[in-house]
């Protein structure tokens, strides 16, 4: 809506004048033009993290990158900025979303990201619920251990997460560079598996509710509902190979 506002200013103006609307203040348009600048990366990053390819170990990188444009921006601002109490209240709306495992873990074992968005004492807590979740018998099937027996498996498991992350291109899918690597890291890739198949948002699964909203209709309300969940399949994976219809 902003940006649309600003993109036919002059029109707005010539119209308020005309019709005797009250016009939009200069100091107006600046909490305008400020709140742009201010939520557009936001805008940016909701739609990538909507796409049905997106993974939730990226919402902490993009989280951080986000934040340091936050602070970018509080330095270059005054204390009268009219947004920038709004600048604030943002980034402390997104700082803590490293305490949450689920994006932590995901984060920590995307091959692309690793330990590059973690603080050391942060690192050190991942590391100890990665190996907790190993250490869990109904998770891994293995039954309970001797502790030097633990103590020789954080070693390894600890050896396995430190090295640097494989994969440079960021377009690339983590979950293939451990397809490729699972004969090595075998436990560590099934929690791999498990955290980096987590969507980042509900969006893509909306979509599909949205689909099936258009295959029934009131002339098509008797369709079964195995074929019409095979009709949304082949609708939502023909991209996939490249099926131009």
């Amino acid at each position: 809506m902003f940006e649309r506002f600003t993109k036919i200013k002059d029109a707005l103006s010539l119209y308020a004048n005309d019709n005797k609307i009250e016009s939009i203040f200069p100091e107006e348009w600046r909490v305008i033009e400020c709140c742009l600048e201010l939520l557009k990366p936001f805008e940016e990053a909701t739609h990538e993290m909507s796409s049905s390819q997106a993974l939730i170990s990226s919402v902490i990188p993009i989280i951080q990158m986000h934040l340091k444009k936050l602070d970018d921006y509080l330095a270059k601002t005054s204390e009268t900025d009219p947004i920038r109490l709004a600048a604030s209240n943002l980034k402390t709306q997104f700082s803590s979303l490293e305490d949450n495992n689920l994006f932590a873990i995901a984060t920590y074992l995307d091959p692309r990201y690793k330990h590059k968005f973690f603080k050391p004492v942060t690192e050190e807590k991942i590391k100890d619920a990665i190996l907790k979740i190993v250490n869990d018998p109904v998770s891994t099937g293995s039954p309970e251990s001797s502790p030097s027996w633990e103590t020789s498996k954080r070693r390894r498991l600890e050896d396995a997460l430190d090295p640097e992350p494989g994969i440079s291109d960021l377009d690339e899918n983590p979950l293939n560079w451990w397809k490729v690597n699972q004969s090595e890291l075998k436990i560590l890739s099934e929690i791999a598996r498990r955290f980096l198949s987590s969507p980042p948002a509900s969006v893509p699964s909306e979509q599909l509710f949205s689909g099936a909203g258009l295959i029934y209709d009131p002339l098509r309300k008797r369709l079964e509902p195995e074929k019409a969940a095979k009709l949304l399949f082949i609708k939502y994976n023909s991209p996939i190979f490249k099926f131009d219809y």
